[in-house]
């Protein structure tokens, strides 16, 4: 069992600049946002010996964007951009346990820095019921990795491209089909890349992997979208090929524990060579008034995955080396659904309700139970429309838990099982206040088009 807390202070500012040249859309905007963030986690693991651990992060991210929009003609737009993402972190990490072989100690002290620097453009245009859209983004990243404990130093540098082909026709105003292909990526995090070990106990063992480069992603779909009255109904179909797939996998190792030899479960991240994504997903929005709008979504999905995975067990006491070759062929199916609600209330109060599952899913070495969440909030504006309060209530049922059954070196013949609950944070409420300086409430937010910026925005 690990008794954890977390403090953690943040600071974020932001500069905007906006230059509309006429009112047909010409417009050039520029932003600037600086976060800096200081955590602080400290843990007590309850197991055959009482452990201590604890993480200090401290993260500077700064990012710029300048984006210029040409309307030219009745249909037709050019969008050209440009966004820098610079963040700078370190990580001093600390574990104090009586019996731990000093061989395995994780304390560490990390340094990380990664600047993305993208340049991207697109173009569209519609001709009577037909409309395309053509984009390109490149992305030049660069990523320092130095461990000061083992005086290690990694540099990675890539250049990509990444293309976009959007193609719409309408059927009359209420129907119409798209096409689209994309390619775009996923980095993994700098924990993921940290690869000093984080102990859950003396048998559980998490690290990251400094070899793992970004996942790219080619993907493929084709939508429908009808309207009857207040109800969109908008499908897609979609096929998805990822290369350097990114997987989390448990192997086992021999370590000396209370001077006995024990199996030790390690969780690392690892590129495999492929996965193969294809599914169907179902929108739908109804707006039966002013007050009352509803939005649902159901995503089905099948995945196969292909790659093996070879690594090493060393006896401590013998120093005999045994290979082990884990097959990650696996193929399964999985879905989730979401649902969203914002009414309007007396006295001008906004209550929105967001609903998630995620169901169940299983891969060559692990079953995951499926994961409910609900978040609720409540916002009113103030001081004639330029201050707004809101409370919100995170993961209301305290349900956000991650349950996880692993085996290795694998499904079939496991020497190690382990079962795994883990929630990033118990469910949380606050309330906010904002106030806005010369800035309409209804101001839009910009669209993120082309130039987003997939940055490991998920937590592989």
């Amino acid at each position: 069992m690990q008794d954890e807390d977390e403090k953690d202070e943040s600071l974020q500012f932001s500069l905007n600049y906006a230059n509309n040249f006429n009112d047909k859309g010409h417009k050039l905007t520029v932003d600037y946002q600086y976060n800096a963030s200081n955590e602080f986690e400290s843990a007590d693991i309850f197991d055959t010996n009482l452990e201590f651990n604890s993480t200090k992060e401290i993260s500077v991210d700064n990012l710029f964007q300048a984006d210029y929009v040409l309307p030219i003609g009745e249909s037709a737009q050019f969008e050209a951009g440009y966004r820098g993402n610079f963040q700078d972190l370190t990580s001093n990490y600390l574990v104090v346990a009586p019996n731990l072989d000093p061989r395995f100690n994780p304390s560490n002290n990390l340094e990380f820095t990664q600047n993305v620097n993208a340049f991207y453009t697109q173009f569209g245009n519609k001709i009577n019921k037909f409309s395309y859209l053509l984009g390109l983004r490149a992305e030049i990243t660069a990523i320092d990795i130095n461990l000061l404990t083992t005086q290690e130093n990694y540099k990675k540098r890539f250049t990509d491209f990444f293309p976009t082909v959007n193609l719409g026709y309408e059927v009359n105003d209420d129907q119409s089909f798209t096409l689209g292909y994309s390619r775009r990526l996923r980095r993994p995090r700098s924990r993921f890349l940290n690869p000093f070990e984080n102990r859950a106990s003396e048998t559980v063992i998490s690290k990251g992997n400094v070899n793992l480069d970004p996942t790219y992603t080619n993907s493929f779909d084709l939508g429908y979208l009808n309207r009857w009255g207040k109800l969109t109904l908008n499908s897609s179909i979609y096929y998805q090929h990822s290369t350097n797939n990114i997987v989390r996998v448990n192997r086992e190792e021999v370590r000396i524990i209370n001077n006995k030899e024990t199996n030790v479960l390690v969780r690392e991240p690892i590129n495999l060579a492929s996965e193969d994504r294809m599914g169907f997903e179902f929108n739908a929005n109804y707006n039966p008034s002013r007050k009352i709008k509803l939005y649902g979504s159901f995503n089905f999905f099948q995945f196969e995955t292909n790659g093996e995975y070879t690594y090493d067990i060393t006896n401590p006491t013998t120093n005999t080396v045994k290979s082990v070759t884990q097959d990650f062929d696996a193929k399964n199916t999985s879905w989730f659904t979401r649902f969203d609600a914002r009414v309007s209330l007396p006295l001008d109060i906004e209550w929105q309700t967001r609903l998630f599952y995620r169901g169940p899913r299983s891969d060559a070495q692990s079953d995951t139970d499926g994961i409910f969440s609900a978040n609720l909030a409540f916002s009113k504006d103030i001081l004639k429309d330029k201050g707004t309060l809101v409370l919100n209530v995170s993961d209301v049922f305290n349900s956000r838990k991650y349950v996880t059954n692993a085996f290795a070196p694998s499904r079939e013949n496991p020497t190690n099982i382990s079962n795994q609950t883990f929630q990033w944070r118990v469910r949380q409420v606050s309330l906010n206040f904002t106030y806005r300086f010369n800035q309409n409430k209804s101001q839009k937010e910009r669209n993120q088009r082309q130039r987003d910026d997939d940055g490991g925005g998920d937590e592989f």
